[in-house]
């Protein structure tokens, strides 16, 4: 465990490998960014908080939940009002498993139609399953974005005794980047230390698992931030934050789980633009965004 240079505390390991950083360029010359910034700095912190309380609940329109409903009493959901509908679900296929149900879903960006996998953590009953399922999809990168208590009663220590066992020739490494002090349904500090993070996972061209406890607020919140500047840099249109939101949730109900973690999304993308490219930011502007900063710090007690 190591503290990073931006005061939040990440781990960074399981890959003898490490995959190359990689950042998208932070010039936000191209009009759709442009857009988007203005947008986020015109409805500044008490419209962006409004807007998202009339998206709070929203969900897609005839959603299937089937399945999930179906593997409640197994154990297999953490909650019972965090649904996983049956549309993007990543089915496990594994040789003598009788379900191939898991508590996660297919995210898609412009880079790829299954970038992410949103996922809830897997619990004693699904981790299994859920190595299979990065196995199955043949995964290089995993964000984990819960922390575990250890005064927590329900935390387990185990004896592991390793054995060797013939398998196919072949070798795999699978990076786990673990941010240890985001609080649930909460935001962090406000640092770069989500740019960190998804600089080490964004070279990966396999779907990237994210998980916190639910595997919507947090999971939802980061996948959002990358979500967001893939689209900008792709110059799709991405003007209107609420349908974005929209977009994330028809495939990963509820993701981005409150109103601060919709400021938290807004703010990291601000910060990604605009503190990199102050020196070249008109000064109205500059003005705008020093008041959003206190707007938001405000909000969110920091």
């Amino acid at each position: 465990m190591k503290p990073s240079n931006n005061n939040c505390l990440i781990t960074n390991g399981g890959a003898s490998k490490m995959m190359k950083t990689q950042q998208p360029p932070s010039d936000p010359g191209n009009n759709e960014c442009l857009k988007w910034i203005n947008r986020a700095l015109a409805k500044k912190v008490s419209g962006l908080r409004e807007e998202f309380q009339s998206l709070k609940r929203y969900c897609p329109k005839n959603m299937c939940i089937a399945l999930f409903l179906a593997n409640q009493e197994a154990g297999k959901n953490r909650y019972r009002d965090v649904p996983c509908q049956t549309a993007f679900r990543v089915p496990v296929k594994w040789p003598g498993i009788e379900s191939d149900y898991i508590h996660a879903n297919y995210v898609s960006t412009p880079v790829n139609p299954k970038r992410f996998i949103c996922a809830q953590g897997p619990t004693e009953t699904t981790c299994p399953t859920f190595w299979h399922m990065i196995i199955n999809e043949g995964t290089e990168s995993i964000i984990m974005l819960s922390s575990i208590d250890v005064n927590d009663s329900s935390v387990k220590r185990h004896n592991l005794a390793v054995k060797w066992e013939s398998c196919n020739p072949g070798e795999r490494s699978v990076n786990l980047t673990h941010w240890l002090d985001w609080p649930d349904r909460g935001v962090p500090s406000t640092t770069n230390c989500v740019f960190d993070v998804l600089s080490i996972v964004r070279g990966s061209k396999k779907p990237i698992v994210v998980h916190c406890s639910a595997g919507i607020g947090r999971t939802g919140s980061i996948v959002a931030i990358e979500f967001i500047l893939e689209k900008l840099f792709a110059g799709q249109s991405c003007e209107s934050t609420d349908t974005i939101l929209k977009e994330l949730r028809n495939q990963r109900v509820y993701s981005v789980q409150n109103d601060l973690q919709y400021l938290f999304v807004h703010r990291m993308v601000l910060l990604y633009f605009l503190e990199r490219n102050r020196s070249t930011i008109p000064s109205q502007i500059k003005d705008v965004y020093s008041q959003f900063i206190l707007d938001y710090n405000d909000a969110t007690s920091i």
